[in-house]
């Protein structure tokens, strides 16, 4: 646009299925001296984003989510932005065919959302809200300020993401729950949620909000009914039924088409899978082994595929796409 005034669009190019992205300058100076004084560069593309019932929409056409949950760091430096990294990474996730990713469980730098922009890469942007944790709501509402804010120009920002796994539930809502303690924790759960979904449609009505679910269901979520779009973490197979490979298919179908049923949005696994340990090799196969995790992720998604056909399923990600370190525990001193 430079050269151009300011002015609207009639007909905007489209950024999400083509690459194309409109480069604008402002540059500030002094007439009579030709003094420049700033210069701000700004490349930014058009896009719209829609769901009904069970789709994401992108641009008026259906957007099946296929991708990873991701971590911006490095074994050597730990979280942060790399460059260098980031290339290979992104190089990969389009290598194996994906399209979208998390950014779990917090924002990213802002030159890694401008290259997602550049090659039309989807993202899921998270706070950092992994838990229920009280006393932590002025603080989600500001990290999604500076999210929506910034991604205001992103046009691969389709769904804004509050709360990652926010807890279990006591009984389900329509049994009733007995305990005060739980009466209280569900109904300030409730509240806050309710505070963050309204306060991200008045920053921004164009693009969903979701919650990340972990171990709760969809008989016994309490906010689920609150979001646009609802993400859900299943690990049929591993910490659910580990071991036992032939139940993951309808387990997997059974569970995702009740939360489909239900709540009427689009649904997205957000996080399955299994580790190993490289060279553990074993037939038949078993846990932590190569010949395990390949056989759970062949078996899901053979689920995945029968639920995408019968329009239950908005897009999967696996857990991870790449080894992170985590916190030394004795819960894991048995895994080897």
């Amino acid at each position: 646009m430079w050269g151009e005034s300011l002015k609207r669009r009639s007909q905007p190019n489209s950024c999400f299925l083509n690459l194309r992205l409109v480069f604008f300058q402002v540059e500030l100076i002094v007439p009579l001296e030709q003094l420049r004084l700033d210069v701000y560069r700004q490349k930014f593309g058009f896009r719209t984003v829609g769901w009904t019932k069970n789709q994401l929409l992108i641009n008026d056409k259906p957007f099946y989510c296929l991708g990873f949950g991701m971590h911006e760091d490095f074994e050597i430096h730990g979280r942060g932005y790399n460059p260098v990294v980031m290339t290979k990474d992104l190089n990969l996730l389009e290598w194996i065919g994906g399209n979208c990713y998390r950014t779990t469980h917090y924002p990213y730098a802002e030159e890694r959302m401008a290259e997602n922009d550049r090659r039309g890469i989807a993202v899921v942007v998270e706070t950092p809200a992994v838990g229920l944790k009280w006393g932590v709501l002025k603080g989600q509402q500001y990290s999604a300020y500076e999210n929506i804010g910034g991604a205001h120009r992103k046009g691969q920002v389709p769904s804004f993401g509050y709360h990652v796994e926010p807890g279990k539930r006591a009984k389900n809502r329509e049994e009733g729950i007995q305990d005060l303690f739980q009466v209280r924790r569900i109904t300030k759960l409730i509240n806050s949620s309710r505070t963050l979904v309204d306060y991200a449609h008045a920053l921004d009505k164009t693009r969903p909000v979701t919650t990340v679910y972990g171990p709760t269901s969809f008989d016994n979520e309490q906010t689920a009914d609150l979001m646009d779009v609802i993400c859900v973490n299943r690990y049929y197979g591993w910490y659910i039924d580990m071991g036992q490979l032939d139940w993951i298919n309808q387990s997997v179908y059974w569970d995702i088409a009740q939360w489909s049923e239900k709540y009427k949005r689009p649904i997205l696994v957000t996080e399955y899978g299994a580790d190993s340990l490289p060279g553990l090799n074993q037939e038949p196969s078993v846990d932590f082994s190569e010949q395990y995790q390949n056989d759970l992720i062949v078996r899901t998604h053979h689920a995945f595929d029968a639920l995408r056909k019968d329009h239950r399923l908005a897009g999967e990600m696996i857990w991870n796409f790449a080894d992170f370190m985590t916190g030394m525990s004795k819960e894991h001193s048995n895994l080897v």
